[in-house]
């Protein structure tokens, strides 16, 4: 499937860390990762961008 095809060429990258999931995904936001999420919390944290799902089938990128 698609997530499987993209773990293959290493387009998702699984963090190898311990700690809060929202502050290791601010830390590589950081770092220039594009993260997606649909978390408001999370949102306002992030550097952007970063990327969001609209309309159930829709990814958005927010600038």
């Amino acid at each position: 499937g698609i997530l499987k095809d993209k773990l293959k060429n290493k387009l998702i990258l699984i963090l190898p860390h311990s700690g809060y999931v929202d502050d290791l995904l601010v830390e590589k936001s950081r770092e220039g990762a594009v993260i997606l999420t649909q978390d408001m919390q999370l949102k306002k944290r992030l550097i952007k961008p970063y990327l969001t799902i609209r309309q159930k089938k829709m990814l958005m990128m927010v600038e």
